[in-house]
């Protein structure tokens, strides 16, 4: 209940060579195609470190969430095994639409795990958080974090104060109040390039705010 209490109230992202009046001229102020150059490769560093910082972010999340239920942790902020689970959040929520909410989505190759939607890394780019790296695809084996991240997302929407406090901060003014335009927006990937597909950064949002809660939940 505490989560809830907070949440309902937070309103809140060269020089060189002879001729030194000839050099020193031209040396005053880089042509514009070089002031281009440097703006691009500093957003690109930007946009590099800023993916690196959210991978370490969900190694941290999913270590701990690892094995237990999605359903009450996105719809509640609660750990609870999954082993032997009986949901009881699950009961109450439109579970018969979920199948469709997970089948909505698709990746292209090598950029997200197909099972559970955490980064891949590519051309050794270390996007993958380090928990899942072991995992090799290989037939038959499923993912130790299978399904987590989706059925989370799916059940925090279906709280109406994670849902609207969401909307606030992640939205960016978009009507995702409305089920069919969150399935829509959902399924994208972010167009900013230092951030994730959009399912993966409501993820990160929610945890963030779990842990601003309750500062030792991922400890």
């Amino acid at each position: 209940m505490i989560i809830f209490s907070y949440l309902s109230q937070t309103t809140s992202h060269p020089y060189g060579g002879s001729g030194p009046q000839v050099q020193l001229a031209q040396t005053v102020s880089l042509p514009s195609s070089s002031h281009n150059f440097v703006a691009r490769a500093s957003g690109v560093t930007s946009d590099i470190s800023s993916r690196l910082a959210r991978t370490a972010r969900l190694d941290k999340y999913m270590r701990v969430l690892k094995e237990k239920c999605p359903a009450h942790f996105g719809n509640s902020a609660a750990t609870v095994p999954a082993a032997n689970h009986r949901c009881t959040t699950e009961s109450n929520l439109p579970m018969h639409l979920y199948r469709d909410f997970k089948l909505s989505f698709t990746f292209e190759r090598y950029t997200y795990c197909f099972q559970c939607c955490l980064p891949q890394s590519r051309h050794g780019n270390g996007e993958e958080p380090a928990c899942h790296a072991g995992f090799s695809y290989r037939t038959g084996e499923k993912c130790p974090f299978a399904g987590f991240i989706f059925k989370a997302v799916f059940c925090m929407w279906h709280n109406e104060v994670f849902r609207n406090l969401m909307i606030k901060e992640l939205g960016e003014g978009a009507p995702l109040d409305i089920y069919d335009n969150f399935l829509k927006w959902i399924v994208l990937d972010s167009p900013d390039p230092g951030r994730y597909h959009n399912l993966v950064e409501v993820f990160l949002w929610l945890c963030s705010a779990v842990e601003k809660v309750k500062p030792k939940f991922f400890n």
